[in-house]
C-alpha cells in the first residue's frame, strides 16, 4: 500500500511530496494552492502500474484535505495512459481532474485512501431508484469501483443515472443482474458470470484480477468489488461497511457470510 513518506516545503507555496511503497520505491511530486485549486508537478515514478496507485491516492488525499473545485497536473506526456485512467482529461499543455459534485453529499469516510467507496451505510442522501443507496445501492457502488479498478474513472451519479435506466419496481429488489452485466460490457469491461455456489466462486476467483462477488447473506443480497492479491487473497471493498484493507480468503469469507450457497461472481479479465 501507498505510504507518504516525506512533506516539506521547498518554496514559500510549494510542497514536496513521496509516496512510497518501499524503501527502494517511491513516487515524488510537488503541490502548491491556488484559488481552489491543486496545481501538481510530477517529479519521479516508477512503473506505471504503481503510478496508477499513486496517481488515485494523491487524488483522493488532496480531495479530503481541501475539496479542491479542480486538480490540475503538470507533467510529460507519458503518464497520458495514468492520468486518463484516474479521471484526468488533457486542457492545453496540463492535465486536469474536476472535484464530482456527489463528493459534498456525502463524509470522507465514505471512500478509502485511494477513493473506493467502502460505507454504503452512510450514504442515505443519495437517491437510487425509489429507495437511496444505504438500503439498495449496493450494485451501482460495486460497478463504479470495478471500473474504477480498471482505469475507467467516472462521476458517481454517471454510473447510478446510467444502471437507473432499467428499474425494474423503481429497485425495490436492487440491482438487476442482467442489466449490470450489460453495463459493464458496454463501458468496455469483458465480463463473465461465474458457476453459482461457494466453490463456483473460489474458482473464479482464481481466474481474475477483479470481480464483483454477489451474494445472499442473513440480512438479503449484497454485490461487492473485489481485486486479488499476490497471495491468493482477495480484497474487498463495501463488503463489511467502513472496514478498510478488508483482505481475506475468498472461502473463509463465504463460509462466514453466505447462506444457502447463494453466489456468484462477475469476473473481469485484465484491461
Amino acid at each position: 500500500m501507498v505510504k507518504i513518506g516525506t512533506i516539506r516545503a521547498i518554496s514559500s507555496k510549494e510542497q514536496i511530496v513521496s509516496l512510497s511503497h518501499s524503501d527502494t520505491d517511491a513516487f515524488v511530486y510537488t503541490y502548491y494552492l491556488e484559488n481552489d485549486c491543486v496545481h501538481i508537478s510530477i517529479k519521479h515514478y516508477e512503473n506505471l502500474e504503481d503510478t496508477f496507485h499513486d496517481i488515485a491516492f494523491f487524488t483522493e488525499w488532496h480531495t479530503k484535505r481541501i475539496h479542491p473545485k479542480k486538480i490540475v497536473i503538470h507533467t510529460p506526456n507519458t503518464l497520458h495512459k495514468v492520468l486518463y485512467q484516474n479521471g484526468y482529461y488533457p486542457k492545453g499543455k496540463v492535465y486536469q481532474r474536476l472535484l464530482d459534485p456527489e463528493r459534498l453529499l456525502v463524509r470522507d469516510s465514505v471512500f478509502d485512501e485511494e477513493g473506493y467507496i467502502i460505507d454504503q451505510g452512510d450514504m442515505s442522501c443519495i437517491p437510487f431508484g425509489w429507495f437511496d443507496t444505504a438500503r439498495k445501492g449496493c450494485g451501482w457502488i460495486a460497478a463504479y469501483n470495478l471500473l474504477k479498478a480498471n482505469g475507467i474513472a467516472l462521476n458517481m451519479s454517471d454510473v447510478r443515472h446510467d444502471l437507473e435506466q432499467h428499474a425494474l419496481l423503481g429497485k425495490v429488489f436492487g440491482q438487476e443482474v442482467l442489466w449490470l452485466v450489460l453495463y459493464l460490457k458496454k463501458k468496455g469491461l469483458s465480463v463473465n458470470l461465474s458457476m453459482p455456489g461457494i466453490q463456483g466462486c473460489i474458482n473464479a476467483s482464481h481466474h481474475c484480477n477483479t470481480g464483483i462477488l454477489a451474494y445472499m447473506h442473513t440480512r438479503g443480497a449484497h454485490y461487492a468489488m473485489f481485486s486479488s492479491c499476490e497471495n491468493g487473497k482477495v480484497h474487498f471493498y463495501n463488503a463489511e461497511y467502513k472496514r478498510k484493507h478488508h483482505v481475506e480468503d475468498m472461502s473463509s469469507f463465504l463460509t462466514q457470510h453466505c447462506i444457502l450457497h447463494g453466489c456468484f461472481i462477475i469476473a473481469c479479465e485484465k484491461r
